[in-house]
């Protein structure tokens, strides 16, 4: 695939070819191929975001510690199953949401060779600086295993237990992948909308650039939490009849901001001293008895660097969500919960500025914050009194 500029830009194609073995969490490599120029201001906007990538450190493997819940009821109990029915034909919030389901009988389905993941360099610039750099997107293709297959249409039911997952901050419905299989594998259905300040599309900047952002802040943050609310009616809709979110980064800020009675992980998702914590975790506080998982690395290059720290993480966690199940991994950043497929292509993506790209997780790693995050949700989410 190509995409072709517009206008007096010249016109720039780019296809990444992943020729990457099956998905077992070892960084990704993929073979970068140009028919036109590669522009150095490109890869100059990523590091101008250094937000992202200050400090990064390959993480160590931490240990998986598991905790004992109580059954759930038969009605809701998993079912294993082999294979995950990918489809990315619905639109959440007026963009494509992506929708993993464990698979059935009777679906039009096919091999599934790759995740189309886009990546635009307009975007990344017109967010970060306030202004139009870039000629672009480019398109990765992410590679999916033989038990992954696709369908042209979405399910027309849910299983009974749902999944939302929330994603960054210019990050994509992808981020979080290799956890939305996982989910479906263990009979969920798990939809992934793409929000506004997504990088796989050009709109949906706010105008001035991370400035123009900070300003309107708050109703950024509103229309994030009704694009899950309406992730979630979609599964309601369907049969679910009990729906978990997860959330990373500022994905975990929204998803621990929806009010409801949800059972929720929240990933990194924490805001600057500046901010009343009661704010970041609204949805959170104003529901009683729900449940919540707090993962936050100790290298996290967002979460533990000033203006935030780890204590200050840990301290608000404790006296604020004292009944939250918790885990701060030693050695891990902000971007090793992501799925490897996705952070294993920044490198080709940022050019001559790869290096400052981060490593992918390591396969341990990998693996066991993956388990941790679904048995976390798969022993808990049951149904409520209000369906959540």
């Amino acid at each position: 695939m190509a995409i072709v500029g517009t206008g007096g830009e010249p016109a720039f194609h780019k296809t990444v070819y992943a020729r990457c073995p099956e998905f077992v969490g070892h960084p990704w490599r993929g073979s970068l191929c140009n028919t036109g120029k590669h522009p150095v201001t490109e890869s100059v906007l990523f590091v101008v975001g250094a937000y992202c990538w200050r400090s990064y450190r390959r993480q160590r493997p931490a240990p998986l510690v598991q905790k004992h819940v109580a059954s759930r009821p038969a009605s809701l109990t998993a079912r294993s199953v082999s294979n995950v029915i990918y489809s990315e034909s619905i639109q959440i919030g007026g963009r494509p949401a992506s929708v993993w389901s464990p698979s059935g009988e009777g679906q039009d389905i096919r091999p599934l060779e790759a995740y189309s993941y886009k990546f635009s360099y307009m975007k990344l610039a017109r967010s970060i600086l306030g202004v139009a750099f870039g000629t672009g997107q480019a398109i990765v293709g992410l590679p999916v295993g033989p038990d992954v297959l696709f369908s042209e249409q979405p399910p027309t039911s849910s299983s009974l237990r749902g999944i939302v997952l929330a994603h960054g901050l210019l990050c994509s419905r992808f981020d979080l992948a290799h956890m939305a299989e996982a989910f479906a594998k263990r009979g969920f259905t798990v939809v992934a909308p793409e929000f506004d300040d997504s990088v796989s599309h050009d709109s949906g900047v706010v105008p001035g650039g991370f400035v123009g952002e900070l300003l309107v802040r708050s109703d950024t943050e509103a229309r994030r939490c009704t694009v899950v609310e309406q992730a979630v009616d979609w599964l309601k809709q369907r049969g679910a009849k009990a729906v978990g979110l997860v959330g990373h980064s500022r994905g975990g800020v929204t998803v621990s901001q929806v009010p409801g009675q949800y059972c929720r992980v929240n990933i990194a998702g924490f805001q600057p001293p500046q901010v009343d914590p009661i704010e970041t975790f609204e949805g959170v506080s104003n529901a009683e008895g729900a449940e919540l998982l707090v993962i936050c690395g100790e290298d996290d290059e967002i979460c533990t660097r000033p203006p935030l720290s780890l204590d200050y993480i840990q301290e608000t966690t404790s006296k604020l969500l004292p009944k939250a199940e918790t885990w701060y991994p030693a050695g891990v950043g902000h971007f090793d919960v992501l799925d490897p497929r996705v952070v294993g292509q920044w490198r080709d993506l940022l050019g001559p500025l790869g290096a400052f790209a981060p490593a992918p997780p390591t396969q341990e790693f990998s693996t066991s914050c993956v388990e941790r995050v679904v048995s976390f949700l798969d022993n808990r989410l049951v149904a409520s009194s209000d369906g959540s």
